[in-house]
């Protein structure tokens, strides 16, 4: 039946009506108390991840869910839709179809009530920043938006776990170096301004005795002379870094 409505809803003249029948479809199933994992399968969602992320469909089921547990349920008959959707795809595929969701005006509002969520499950299960960065994926050539998105989910599970501390270590073993680190952080930034996990980077530098002189060669393996515009930006950044750390001691 949902199947035939999804279709239906492709054809102009038939939209409005499979909106109407969607709608009066799933309020049938509010009534009947029928639980979200049930109605889950019944629009077929676990059967592709495509699907299950369409703006009609992710929307719709986070409603119902809302819906079913507002009907003066118990705090621990409460249903998720991260759990249900994360059963189905696993944390990787679905963070990363949140991610990529929030890019859609349509599913944007959602998507970020989701991902809190997710980070929020994260943070109470026995998974660790480690766990997080190798769930998300954090890579030095995606889309800056999308390395911003991860980045700040990160953040927030270290924050919510306290595991802040070892953010830096645990992001450039993840990367591979400090150079890909810092260009991955400066990807997902403006060149006019330092964020908080460039500035931790920076702190870790001076820790391990790195200085503007030496910054180059320590982070990036190479002369000032062959260095990039982005490299060059990035020390820059660390050179004012440096500069005001040794005003305030």
């Amino acid at each position: 039946m949902w199947a035939l409505l999804q279709t239906a809803r492709l054809n102009g003249p038939t939209k409005h009506q499979a909106d109407v029948m969607e709608t009066s479809l799933l309020k049938k199933w509010a009534d009947e108390g029928q639980l979200p994992e049930n109605v889950f399968q019944w629009l077929r969602l676990p059967n592709k991840v495509d699907d299950a992320f369409k703006s009609n469909n992710l929307n719709k089921f986070a409603t119902y869910v809302d819906d079913f547990n507002s009907l003066d349920k118990e705090p621990n008959s409460k249903k998720s839709v991260i759990e249900i959707y994360t059963n189905s795809f696993g944390d990787a595929r679905v963070a990363g179809r949140l991610m990529s969701a929030m890019d859609s005006e349509r599913t944007r509002k959602v998507a970020k009530k989701l991902q809190a969520e997710q980070v929020e499950h994260w943070a109470k299960s026995t998974k660790s920043a480690e766990d997080v960065v190798k769930i998300l994926k954090i890579q030095s050539d995606e889309a800056a938006a999308i390395t911003r998105r991860k980045l700040a989910a990160l953040q927030e599970f270290s924050k919510l776990k306290g595991e802040e501390q070892n953010l830096i270590k645990i992001l450039t073993e993840s990367l591979g170096s400090k150079g890909t680190l810092a260009t991955t952080l400066e990807s997902a930034t403006v060149p006019s301004h330092t964020t908080t996990l460039q500035k931790k980077q920076f702190a870790s530098l001076i820790e391990d005795s790195v200085t503007p002189a030496n910054f180059m060669t320590s982070v990036f393996n190479t002369g000032v002379e062959s260095a990039t515009v982005v490299q060059k930006r990035i020390a820059d950044k660390f050179t004012s870094f440096f500069k005001n750390t040794r005003r305030s001691d």
